[in-house]
């Protein structure tokens, strides 16, 4: 692994981009994807090929791109879990995200 991280995570938070979207961002022995506002990606890679292992993929999306609104206010509006349980989401962020 490269010890100038602080570069890695420019490249991870302002990607080149490809034809078809952002471009991994290798870091290791994983690739890391990032499309502000839609998506971050995270693959381990095969150490011989420096391809991406079947399986390893995991995607976290960014549910206001979809919703258009914070994600308190989604899973209020979507009525996901009970009023206690967004209670507790709600008063677990920090006051500087409410």
């Amino acid at each position: 692994m490269g010890t100038n991280n602080g570069s890695t995570i420019r490249r991870i938070l302002k990607p080149s981009q490809g034809k078809y979207g952002p471009l991994s961002t290798y870091w290791g022995d994983y690739a890391i994807t990032y499309q502000p506002g839609k998506y971050f990606r995270v693959s381990r890679l095969n150490p011989i090929a420096r391809k991406p292992i079947k399986g390893s993929c995991r995607t976290v999306y960014e549910p206001f791109g979809f919703f258009q609104c914070s994600f308190v206010n989604a899973i209020t509006k979507w009525q996901i879990g009970g009023e206690d349980e967004r209670a507790m989401i709600v008063g677990s962020r920090p006051s500087s995200c409410r």
